[in-house]
């Protein structure tokens, strides 16, 4: 889209209570509708700059909660373009254009469980405008973090989180 309806900085992240998979790396077993289900949440909302955060020491080690990130990201450049993540603990996912307004397994961009993982589908993107994004993290016990990156594999540029421009409707929570 050319521009975000209601649009303000950052991108919505809500905290949920449980795993919305089951198993460690299972990615296949993600069904969207464990968000809608009122005892997960969410239990907490807040707007970030970007989606990710380092290793995390306000809550020590915090076990069995699910993060999820909804808005928008406005593409640096055209090309093709992968997500990808550093130092995940435990799993993430990302869904990209479309594929972030109904997220399915099948339609997943990129899955990741620890360290560095490209994204499986690469899309591309046009210079300027704004595509709907969704991230979701989830930590089944010891240390957690995750961070998210876009790499332009057209020019060969990198960026991360704070280098990208956020923005989230503020009338829907996200998109």
């Amino acid at each position: 889209v050319s521009t975000v309806p209601n649009s303000a900085s950052g991108i919505y992240r809500e905290k949920y209570v449980g795993n919305p998979w089951h198993t460690y790396g299972a990615f296949s077993e993600f069904d969207i509708a464990w968000f809608s289900v009122p005892s997960h949440g969410p239990i907490g909302v807040d707007v970030y700059g970007y989606a990710g955060f380092g290793m995390r020491s306000d809550l020590g080690s915090e076990n069995g909660y699910a993060l999820m990130w909804r808005g928008y990201v406005q593409a640096p450049a055209t090309g093709t373009f992968n997500f990808w993540t550093a130092g995940t603990d435990d799993d993430a996912a990302v869904w990209v254009g479309t594929d972030a307004l109904t997220p399915t397994y099948a339609n997943m961009n990129g899955h990741a469980s620890g360290n560095r993982v490209l994204s499986i589908n690469s899309v591309n993107l046009t210079a300027g405008q704004w595509y709907p994004v969704r991230f979701v993290f989830t930590e089944f016990n010891g240390a957690e973090q995750c961070q998210w990156f876009l790499q332009d594999s057209t020019h060969g540029v990198l960026y991360n989180g704070t280098d990208l421009t956020w923005a989230y409707n503020t009338a829907t929570k996200g998109y």
